[in-house]
């Protein structure tokens, strides 16, 4: 499962890392026409386009690669911060270094979540408690049995 969720969560960033999120943009753009044509004028080379439901304000325009979006940023086709009829709308990518490595745990945890049954969970947690219990035991063992041939070496046991 952990296998298969690392899997899951890789795809998921990849694609965030060639995402820019529109964000402020006026609910009468977010249609699937306008942004169309807002791409070609533009020249974004964009794979998808993705609108948030209304409440939202925001696209997400999904390029082929991450460096075809920082073409476009360099370029100055997207800028950071511009004005579409009337309203500021702010351009970021959508995942950087610290929203990546929070992202990957959130995605991982809801993957498990939505794909590992209730039983499974109940039986890791029982297995876990098992082994933790017996490797403490065994531990405890190790260290009676050693303690008295480390002791027997006196001070060379202190020698690195």
């Amino acid at each position: 499962y952990f296998v298969k969720g690392c899997q899951f969560t890789s795809k998921v960033l990849l694609e965030q890392q060639r995402t820019v999120q529109l964000l402020g943009m006026p609910s009468e753009l977010c249609r699937q026409g306008y942004m169309t044509s807002f791409c070609k004028e533009r020249g974004l080379d964009v794979v998808r386009v993705e609108i948030a439901p209304p409440a939202v304000n925001a696209i997400e325009l999904v390029f082929q690669t991450p460096e075809d979006m920082d073409v476009a940023f360099k370029k100055g086709k997207i800028r950071p911060s511009e004005v579409v009829s009337g309203s500021t709308v702010r351009a970021r990518p959508k995942a950087g270094t610290y929203t990546a490595s929070v992202d990957f745990w959130l995605l991982m945890f809801s993957y498990l979540l939505n794909n590992v049954s209730s039983d499974y969970w109940k039986t890791l947690l029982l297995s876990s408690l098992i082994t933790v219990s017996t490797g403490d035991d065994a531990i405890r063992a190790c260290w009676e049995f050693m303690s008295p041939a480390w002791a027997g070496l006196g001070s060379l046991a202190t020698v690195s």
